[in-house]
């Protein structure tokens, strides 16, 4: 997009932006002492942070850094949070598959839930058409295409941000 993006287009979306974050600086400032514990002071700080290190990365022109640090930063801790609460849900009494073959094997289920989701989005994404595209020319005599990358994924990510904006 930058190459589409007259000159002067580029040097309001940096002062917007710049502005945007000595806001969000200001605001940090005034409001941390509603922040009662010191690790909420770290994690509030270091959301900050986190924006001011994204736009340094835009200003440097290093765009896909600029988007893939906070996407990755989010998608981590994300990831930490759900699955340490599938933890604390199943811990005591395991009540799937899943966790009684961690406990029986003595597997860390902080290890096997990453291991697995990526594991299955990669065999999903991966294999995942050609499968649709084998069942429905069987079945129907009609193939789709991109029905689990756009069709599948697509509505998986799409609910992600909705439950996680509903949150």
């Amino acid at each position: 997009m930058r190459n589409s993006l007259a000159e002067d287009q580029i040097v309001w979306i940096k002062l917007v932006a710049a502005l945007g974050c000595l806001l969000l600086v200001v605001a940090a400032f005034v409001y941390q002492h509603l922040v009662t514990t010191s690790f909420g002071l770290w994690f509030y700080w270091s959301n900050v942070l986190l924006v001011l290190a994204s736009f340094y990365l835009f200003l440097q022109q290093h765009y896909f850094m600029a988007i893939l640090v906070p996407r990755f930063v989010h998608d981590a801790t994300v990831y930490l949070f759900y699955v340490t609460h599938d933890y604390n849900k199943h811990n005591r009494q395991p009540q799937n598959f899943l966790y009684r073959f961690a406990a029986r094997y003595e597997l860390n289920i902080f290890i096997i839930l990453p291991v697995i989701s990526f594991l299955l989005a990669f065999l999903l994404q991966a294999y995942g058409g050609n499968l649709v595209n084998l069942i429905t020319s069987h079945l129907l005599g009609k193939e789709f295409y991109k029905v689990i990358t756009m069709g599948f994924l697509g509505y998986l990510a799409l609910m992600h941000y909705y439950m996680e904006g509903l949150t």
